[in-house]
């Protein structure tokens, strides 16, 4: 992908699952290949992709530990990895350009991170994620539950409309 000077592109964040690793999102999913291919279709804009760890053994949650002040991994994705991106390269800056997501446990720690600082992600995705929304939802610095909240139409039988999302909330 060959970025324009002086422009900001997305930011996408992705999260792996535990036990797995942040290259997982390269060999196994082939996520670039697919980025790359919706690219050149025109399907989607240019964007930054971050595949990051979780630390602690693959097995962080992408939670900041309470009792072990030493795994504050909320804290390194908010505070160090997020800010050290998008000063290396042209992404982010704002809400509106970054988002995250994840498997699994990984599912978890973006809606996590999304509920618990919605004022840096536009949005947050979970695939297969360990996620209690009610109890989420408590995390929400803004209240409520959602602004919005949409499940894919695949999930509701029709396969043939996988790109459409019905608003649940």
């Amino acid at each position: 992908v060959k970025f324009e000077k002086g422009k900001v592109y997305p930011m996408v964040i992705f999260l792996h699952g535990i036990g797995d690793c942040a290259d997982d999102w390269i060999n196994k999913a082939k996520t670039v290949e697919c980025y790359s291919a919706l690219l050149k279709r025109k399907e989607i804009e240019p964007m930054v992709l971050v595949f990051a760890e979780s630390g602690y053994d693959k097995r962080s949650w992408y939670v900041s530990w309470k009792k072990d002040k030493r795994k504050r991994y909320e804290d390194y994705f908010i505070k160090e990895l997020i800010p050290e991106v998008e000063k290396r390269y042209s992404c982010g800056g704002r809400q509106g350009l970054r988002g995250i997501c994840g498997l699994s446990m990984g599912g978890y720690g973006a809606i996590n991170l999304t509920m618990r600082n919605s004022e840096i992600f536009k949005c947050g995705g979970s695939f297969a994620g360990c996620v209690n929304l009610y109890r989420l939802s408590f995390l929400n610095k803004n209240g409520g539950l959602f602004n919005m909240l949409y499940i894919s139409e695949a999930v509701m039988g029709e396969d043939e409309r996988i790109k459409t999302f019905v608003r649940a909330v």
